[in-house]
C-alpha cells in the first residue's frame, strides 16, 4: 500500500530554500562521494 501524498508548493519552496542554504555553507555532497559511498551496497 502507498502512502504517499504529494508535498505542497509551500513545502517545495521550503526544501528549495533549505537546499540552496545548505550549498552555500557547503553542507553538500558531490556525485562522486555518493557514487563512493554507496557502492558497495549493490
Amino acid at each position: 500500500m502507498n502512502n504517499f501524498e504529494p508535498m505542497s508548493v509551500a513545502e517545495l519552496n521550503l526544501r528549495i530554500d533549505k537546499s540552496e542554504e545548505d550549498f552555500k555553507n557547503g553542507r553538500y555532497k558531490t556525485s562522486k562521494e555518493l557514487l563512493e559511498r554507496f557502492k558497495d551496497k549493490e
